[in-house]
């Protein structure tokens, strides 16, 4: 084989391990697909969500072949589209059940379907799903459920 020749399959392996390490994979290294499990809240922001006794805590499941998330917002259960692109993703707007509860539950609600509307990325680092706001500010935090 030619020096030339093999100068140019080293800068295309060259180039390819660039561009691999160049597109960071948003699920790091835990083995957890954003579609996989149901994903239950366990902070927003960085206040950690606490829900009375017995009260599920709100929770997040996305079905990828029909692009729809799906979950309990505290109060009321939810469903809309999601735009997944790499680490970018969006939710629509979502359709609520029109429960009522009592006041600590209906703003916890209230924040969560903020955060979702506010998401423009995702990660997941330790096993935790973060849903990210436009300048990587950690908007929900999520463990993975079953």
């Amino acid at each position: 084989m030619s020096l030339s020749r093999v100068v140019s399959l080293w800068l295309g392996c060259l180039a390819m391990a660039v561009l691999a390490g160049g597109c960071a994979n948003p699920a790091g290294n835990s083995g957890l697909t954003l579609t996989g499990p149901v994903w239950t809240l366990v902070a927003l922001g960085e206040q950690p969500v606490a829900t009375a006794d017995r009260a599920p805590a709100p929770s997040l499941q996305f079905a990828g072949g029909a692009s729809r998330a799906t979950g309990f917002a505290g109060v009321n259960r939810y469903s809309g589209e999601f735009i997944l692109d790499g680490a970018r993703l969006t939710f629509g707007p979502a359709v609520l059940t029109k429960m009522a509860g009592p006041p600590e539950l209906m703003e916890i609600e209230r924040r969560y379907t903020a955060a979702l509307a506010a998401t423009t990325r995702w990660r997941i680092r330790e096993r935790h799903l973060e849903l990210l706001s436009v300048d990587e500010y950690v908007l929900a935090k999520f463990a993975a459920g079953s």
